[in-house]
């Protein structure tokens, strides 16, 4: 025993070694204490602890995108005032706010996230249909990388960066179209047309390990599966850069699923949450030849420019999901995200009650439902190694969900005291299931 685990702490130190070393506090913390910071994730029971410990406040409008930085020292915020927040962490686990960065969007930023590659620089998109960039430190630097004819009735909407590639992004527009904007020339940055659908894309992410797969949702309750390496024909002087090679349609009976809002990919790229408008999420497997349910083999007319103008099929799937998860309503906004926590053993996402529901991955079971907002709750961004939440909704700040002492089975409404009293009283809103009951 003695010689294996001598083993072992060699191995984990060899390891360690090779990594690089940790650029700020959390880090350092996971680190020293587990190894991996990831390893931290994995722990249930921290959905039971989860209470409101910091409220961001910054933003004059509603609050439509969060996103962390790869490091999790950084969090970004967009909201409807067309500004960017920029919140650190790494002297605080409260957030402080280095920046509010103007943009030049007509119209509520509905996505904002930093170049991987130098995030001294952050791309938006927006309702105005324009993909934005923004220096972090620069005021005066700003900038559209696109623009389109229309400002008032295209939007862009949830963007992706390519894996592998820090300054290749996908970004989808309510008008059908998913554009590829290469960034390694700041000077002339090239935008392709990747896709062209007919129903409008609303969210698109490249498949976990993969440079050239991806899946869009659209205005329909299909989800689009593409691959960069197989490009369609050209078609109208368009060359398209990425061909529509499947969908997959849920095959739940009497669902009432009529389109797509948010994406989530699982580690390993073999299963995909989705999150329906007007319907549950549901968590699909889309692992090579193990589909869930059964699928039958379907074929309908193409949905994408070329392949539609062509007269050409795509197949596609009905699929029944390996689960749903039921107890909210989700009909009054319609960018609702669905998201992994805790290295992917709960499942998370907002409500129209203006709670956060967070539910067994396996068993749809619901763990907590947390009051999160005055209104609706849109967003939910779980730190990349920590136990730690941005949710956002109708309201104009971020609250901030860290682990509590002990398990809340009995619920106060945490926002109310972290806020100063000033919230709304939803006490008859806020549900817990206890863990005599898991």
């Amino acid at each position: 025993r003695a010689s294996n685990e001598g083993t072992r702490r060699g191995r984990a130190f060899n390891t360690m070694m090779r990594e690089p070393l940790a650029t700020n506090l959390q880090q350092q913390i996971a680190a020293r204490e587990l190894g991996r910071p990831g390893a931290l994730l994995k722990n249930t029971c921290w959905a039971r602890r989860y209470e409101c410990s910091a409220i961001l406040e910054v933003h004059t409008g509603c609050v439509n995108t969060l996103r962390w930085s790869a490091d999790g020292s950084t969090l970004l915020s967009g909201s409807d005032d067309r500004t960017v927040g920029v919140w650190s962490f790494s002297g605080s686990w409260k957030g402080q706010l280095r920046k509010s960065l103007r943009t030049l969007h007509r119209s509520n930023i509905f996505d904002a996230q930093a170049v991987p590659s130098n995030e001294d620089f952050v791309v938006t998109s927006a309702a105005d249909g324009c993909v934005g960039l923004t220096h972090m430190h620069v005021s005066d630097h700003m900038s559209l990388l696109y623009e389109p004819k229309d400002r008032f009735h295209t939007v862009s909407s949830k963007m992706n960066f390519q894996p592998g590639s820090s300054q290749v992004l996908l970004v989808p527009f309510s008008s059908g179209c998913v554009r590829l904007f290469d960034l390694r020339v700041p000077s002339k940055v090239v935008i392709r047309v990747a896709l062209e659908l007919f129903s409008g894309a609303n969210d698109v992410k490249f498949r976990p390990w993969s440079s050239s797969e991806f899946a869009v949702g659209c205005d329909d309750e299909s989800i689009r599966l593409c691959d960069l390496r197989y490009p369609s024909s050209p078609t109208e002087s368009v060359q398209l850069v990425a061909k529509h090679t499947q969908s997959f349609t849920p095959g739940t009976p009497g669902s009432t699923a009529s389109a797509v809002s948010g994406l989530c990919w699982n580690r390993s790229g073999q299963q995909l949450l989705v999150n329906f408008r007007s319907a549950d999420p549901a968590l699909f497997n889309l692992a090579a030849g193990g589909a869930s349910g059964g699928p039958s083999q379907l074929c309908e007319p193409a949905a994408t420019g070329a392949e539609g103008r062509a007269g050409k099929q795509v197949p596609t799937r009905q699929l029944l999901p390996l689960q749903t998860y039921a107890g909210r309503e989700n009909v009054e906004t319609c960018c609702k995200e669905a998201v992994f926590l805790l290295g992917e053993d709960c499942v998370a996402s907002g409500g129209d009650c203006g709670a956060l529901f967070v539910w067994k991955a396996n068993s749809g079971e619901l763990v907590r439902r947390i009051v999160s907002d005055r209104c609706v709750v849109n967003c939910v961004a779980p730190h990349p190694f920590l136990p730690l939440l941005a949710v956002s909704g109708i309201d104009d700040n971020v609250k901030l969900f860290d682990v509590g002492a002990s398990a809340q089975r009995t619920h106060d409404d945490e926002p109310a005291r972290a806020a100063g009293g000033q919230w709304q009283t939803r006490l008859s809103r806020e549900t817990n299931v206890s863990e005599s009951q898991g």
